[in-house]
């Protein structure tokens, strides 16, 4: 595999960064970003000079929530991943990697089979710790911020039909 030059890192990472904030990446999507970051901070590492002065931190990329899109493939999909040993709502996201524990996200969580959609924050309080504390799955455990009652009632009734409690 060929390596990618500088630029075309760069390039990638911006494009994957503007996705991030607006419309939201895939977990993937989000794996790739966070390594493209690392190999541009290493070339940046390697490139300053040990006895510059230090400059002032602008806000880095990394500074903005990311927007993690989340799909299930259908509500049933979506009621197993509900978590009910957590304070408030909660959910188990699977995901190619372990973020840190307190690591904040917003999370628009997809219904594929109805198109229905809900978007949230969450803040990760589990590694790879799935309903009824199994930990055969990689990913995270995510406890729901608190919303808004408007926001509160489309959440109830998405997990009401995640549930099979719509009436």
């Amino acid at each position: 595999m060929q390596q990618q030059s500088p630029l075309d890192l760069l390039r990638e990472f911006a494009d994957i960064d503007k996705r991030r904030k607006t419309c939201g990446v895939t977990p993937l999507e989000y794996l790739r970003w966070q390594d493209l970051k690392s190999q541009l901070d290493a070339m940046r590492s390697r490139r300053s000079q040990p006895m510059a002065p230090k400059k002032q931190a602008a806000p880095r990329a990394g500074d903005t929530m990311t927007r993690l899109v989340v799909e299930f493939r259908s509500a049933e999909r979506l009621s197993r991943a509900w978590m009910h040993n957590v304070n408030g709502a909660g959910v188990f996201v699977s995901t190619p990697f372990t973020p840190e524990v307190g690591e904040e996200f917003r999370f628009l969580f997809v219904l594929k089979d109805s198109g229905e959609s809900f978007e949230v924050p969450g803040v990760v309080v589990s590694n790879s710790v799935a309903n009824g504390f199994s930990t055969n799955s990689l990913g995270m455990g995510v406890r729901l911020k608190p919303i808004g009652p408007q926001d509160r009632d489309a959440l109830e009734a998405l997990v009401a039909l995640a549930t099979g409690e719509a009436g």
